[in-house]
């Protein structure tokens, strides 16, 4: 599967660098909005065609290219996809745009997503791929999840501009997932921006809220959750096992280091991502064949 990437900032990059390990993914194109872009001329030789002409510096090469990954922002890929949708092409959305349907590997994907495009996967928000394996797995032992909390921190030096800028975007995104993953009418999100120094690698937690069922396997039900995240995400790990609080609340939080690839590994929240974006990719794969 020949791939593109629209966006060379830091999750660009570190996407690129993740793709260009793996065989059934080929990646042959990147797309940024400046010439003396560090994401350009980092793969300069390593990757076919480059571009500082943005989507319209790909078009002539469209018929080449069978996923795109747009690494942007929320408002660039809205814009994206009206010049993307008619190729049929899958796109792989890195930003909180709500465009296409939620996807955490595993977890989330078009089923019972209504109206979203087939070919559109959004990868949610980094704090949307690391709660929601655990929102899914507390919720199986909640017979009627009343209301779920996401609180996401994160070191502040891994929070870009694109970031920043999305964060109500974020939010909003991040809600959607989690009310998709457990059945609640109810969800909310928090995310800081922690300045520490040193900086310290990604924390979420998840508070869930409800009628509560049979919790004797409620560790291994999570741990089992954990281990498949694992298996794209090694950096992924439980901090502090699920426990109950009162007699209707049940709360779980992870850590995510990231894998270095070339964020530093306090950026969990960033890796996670583009991890998971891959391990879409590669599940489209795995089906095509």
């Amino acid at each position: 599967m020949r791939a593109a990437i629209i966006g060379t900032g830091n999750i660009g990059i570190d996407l690129a660098e993740k793709l260009l390990r793996e065989h059934s993914l080929e990646l042959i194109a990147m797309a940024g909005r400046r010439a003396s872009s560090p994401g350009l001329a980092r793969f300069e030789g390593r990757v076919k065609y480059l571009t500082a002409d943005g989507v319209d510096g790909l078009e002539e090469h469209f018929d080449e290219i069978d996923v795109f990954f747009d690494a942007t922002s929320a408002d660039s890929h809205r814009e994206h996809w009206k010049r993307l949708e008619g190729l049929g092409k899958a796109v792989v959305d890195l930003t909180p745009s709500r465009v296409g349907a939620a996807f955490v590997p595993g977890v989330l994907d078009h089923e019972n997503q209504p109206g979203k495009p087939i070919h559109n996967m959004s990868m949610v928000t980094c704090g949307g791929q690391a709660s929601v394996p655990m929102v899914s797995a507390l919720a199986r032992h909640v017979e009627r999840v009343d209301y779920v909390e996401v609180s996401s921190s994160i070191a502040s030096l891994s929070a870009g501009p694109a970031t920043r800028a999305n964060i109500d975007d974020y939010i909003r995104a991040t809600e959607n997932a989690a009310r998709l993953a457990s059945g609640a009418d109810v969800a909310k999100s928090i995310l800081v921006l922690n300045p520490v120094e040193p900086p310290t690698i990604m924390r979420t937690t998840v508070h869930m809220k409800g009628l509560l069922g049979d919790l004797a396997t409620l560790d291994r039900t999570v741990r089992d959750a954990v281990d498949l995240v694992r298996e794209y995400v090694p950096g992924y790990r439980l901090l502090v096992p699920p426990v109950q609080h009162a007699a209707d609340v049940l709360t779980v939080s992870i850590g995510v280091e990231g894998a270095g690839d070339y964020l530093p590994p306090y950026a969990g929240n960033l890796d996670i991502i583009t991890a998971a974006a891959v391990k879409t990719a590669l599940d489209m794969v795995a089906v095509a064949s």
